[in-house]
């Protein structure tokens, strides 16, 4: 599927853990978006370093600033280098990863997170239902 020496192309990937596990780095080519990109954060919690488009990265990037990203560019050339510097500068890489590893222990949860949103959720689904009953008296 990939015809450049040292880069797997996976197609669907059913769970990331050991994706992660045997990565050097993540790519978040992302032209347009909106919204937390989870899959960024998990690859963070794992230490990778990351190399985003602006897009990809903007709901983590205003929040954390981009230090916390290997390179944040809408650039080619410049995301190009900079996945090469996080594959020939394993020093760099690392720094990198546990910068983001450690921002996103610090500040995502992610079951409180769930939690969260259920309770949203919950209150939501509460006073539609509540308004429903009053709307039928």
């Amino acid at each position: 599927m990939c015809a450049v020496p040292g880069v797997e192309a996976t197609g669907y990937v059913h769970s990331f853990d050991d994706l992660y596990r045997t990565s050097s780095v993540a790519v978040v080519p992302v032209r347009g978006s909106a919204g937390i990109k989870v899959k960024t954060l998990q690859a963070m919690a794992y230490g990778l370093p990351v190399v985003s488009t602006d897009a990809g990265a903007a709901a983590i990037a205003s929040v954390s600033g981009d230090r916390l990203f290997a390179a944040l560019t809408d650039d080619s050339d410049e995301f190009a280098a900079a996945i090469a510097r996080c594959l020939n500068d394993r020093d760099h890489a690392r720094r990198v990863g546990a910068r983001a590893r450690r921002w996103v222990i610090a500040h995502c949860n992610f079951d409180d997170d769930v939690a969260r949103l259920v309770r949203r959720y919950q209150t939501l689904a509460n006073s539609r239902s509540t308004a429903g009953r009053a709307s039928m008296h």
